[in-house]
């Protein structure tokens, strides 16, 4: 509708049966928000311009909320495997079954997700 605001009941109405159409239902508005911000941050911007463009007063709520918390957990692990490595020792450290797909350059080890026996 031209010129009105829109319901926001009516909104999410239409939103949740158009991605029950396409096959995805728990997609939300957010999902987007959230792959936006991602692309944004794979493509070198910095939080502050992010924050920017998503309407933040904040650098911190962007990043909080909406970009990557796991990068300082990749990269401690792959700053152990590279002393590991050195130290002939790189078996003993590793990820577990269920974070293999989380991490797939780290070896893969049985047991606990992260594994040090270090």
């Amino acid at each position: 509708m031209r010129g009105n605001i829109r319901d926001p009941l009516n909104t999410s109405r239409d939103w949740r049966m158009a991605r029950d159409r396409i096959g995805y239902p728990t997609v939300t508005t957010h999902s987007f928000r959230k792959t936006v911000v991602t692309t944004l941050d794979q493509s070198g911007l910095s939080a502050r311009e992010i924050a920017e463009y998503l309407g933040h007063a904040n650098s911190s709520l962007t990043q909080d909320v909406y970009m990557a918390k796991n990068t300082g957990g990749i990269r401690a692990a792959e700053t152990m495997n590279t002393l590991l490595a050195s130290l002939n020792l790189r078996g003993l450290c590793g990820v577990g079954p269920k974070s293999a797909k989380k991490y797939p350059g780290l070896p893969q080890k049985s047991g606990a997700n992260l594994v040090c026996t270090v």
